[in-house]
């Protein structure tokens, strides 16, 4: 018998009733933990009271991102429990309909839940945690940023802003070792290893030049440049002062704190990248040499999650049904629980180990997915035959 279009959607709307309600638990729960946990990271350091709740606002749509699975895992769960304590399944299945007809309404608004979150959460979230990460910076970090690096990378190529010290070829023999801050412009970035040597070439160079008072100097042009250790080198630039005036120099040698892992770790998180801008960045990282392994694994796993919802609804269903039958409600519910936390160690194993290299990207980020899909087929089909 063919599910009705009514039904249907009344079984839908209880799922998605269970779910707000379990997620909205869920985010007074996170919401208080990682207050407590904050707390904990500032004790000695006297934050304002405003800074810590936004601090905590910010962070709480990627956590929730993360337990999302197992939100739907016991919404779903609790859905079916209610259903079977009301014995509605009961007369559901007298009316001839399939156990796989009356799931699939709920695990199909599981999924469709799970797009609205790659849509629309995700991006708030991605600019939500880059807002926590520059206070995290400011007020727990306590960054010195004089002595940082600032590094991004957008569609105008990559900016680098930073301390640097010149230690040859200068401009004037007096800023011999004097110490500025530089603002470096690049087209385009390429790693490579000769020997056990990493070289950074940039090409399209511009670096400009300021005064510990943020005062402009100079600014240098050149085709390329090169960075080798602690030693920025820039062939034939072209010198233009503050008064206007041009002049070349055969080569001219910064000393800087810039490494090659202090540009990897420059690279943006790829929490604070929203699903949509990914791609370009996977993209822009792999072509200049840099791994972009976090990235990669991080747009799979979100690709992929509304599969991983569908799969956590009707695993849910399933054990609560069974359990409805052969045992009580509560251990459904319980049994229900303790597959979620099962599949989320697993799953962060496994990413773990992608993280690593030590497995495929895509093995990595799909595989754990498609078993738990892969379990709740076998398991809907094992409901049907007992």
């Amino acid at each position: 018998m063919k599910l009705p279009f009514t039904l249907s959607l009344y079984l839908s709307r209880y799922f998605l009733f269970y779910l707000l309600a379990v997620m909205s638990i869920f985010f007074v729960l996170i919401f208080f933990i990682d207050s407590i946990e904050l707390l904990r990271k500032i004790s000695g350091k006297n934050l304002p009271i405003k800074v810590i709740f936004e601090m905590v606002v910010l962070k709480l749509p990627l956590l929730l991102q993360q337990i999302m699975p197992f939100v739907v895992l016991v919404a779903s769960s609790l859905t079916f429990s209610n259903f079977a304590r009301k014995s509605e399944l009961v007369v559901i299945r007298a009316a001839g309909v399939s156990g796989l007809e009356f799931l699939l309404p709920v695990a199909i608004s599981a999924f469709i839940f799970g797009l609205l979150v790659v849509i629309l959460v995700n991006p708030l979230s991605s600019v939500m945690i880059a807002r926590h990460k520059l206070l995290e910076d400011k007020y727990i970090e306590r960054k010195n940023t004089n002595n940082s690096s600032n590094f991004e990378i957008s569609d105008s190529g990559i900016w680098v802003k930073q301390k640097e010290i010149f230690n040859k070829g200068n401009i004037d023999e007096d800023e011999l070792e004097k110490s500025n801050d530089i603002i470096l412009h690049a087209k385009y970035m390429v790693k490579q290893n000769l020997g056990e040597k990493e070289v950074i070439y940039f090409t399209k160079v511009m670096v400009l030049v300021f005064n510990p008072q943020s005062e402009f100097l100079y600014r240098l042009d050149s085709e390329v440049a090169y960075l080798e250790g602690s030693d920025f080198r820039i062939p034939n630039p072209i010198i233009t002062l503050d008064n206007g005036i041009t002049k070349k120099k055969p080569e001219i040698f910064l000393y800087t704190n810039l490494l090659t892992k202090d540009i990897q770790e420059g690279f943006p998180e790829p929490e604070a990248i929203s699903f949509w801008s990914l791609p370009r960045y996977i993209e822009k990282i792999s072509t200049s040499g840099f791994s972009a392994i976090a990235h990669n694994l991080t747009f799979h796993k979100i690709f992929s999650s509304p599969v991983l919802y569908f799969a956590m609804c009707l695993i849910g269903a399933v054990f609560s049904l069974r359990s409805a039958r052969f045992f009580n409600l509560g251990f459904g519910v319980a049994i229900t629980i303790l597959v979620g936390f099962v599949i989320y160690f697993a799953s962060n194993l496994v990413f773990s180990l992608g993280l690593s290299g030590t497995l495929p990207t895509i093995v990595a980020a799909w595989v754990p997915v498609l078993i738990t899909f892969l379990i709740s087929l076998f398991l809907i089909i094992h409901y049907e035959e007992a």
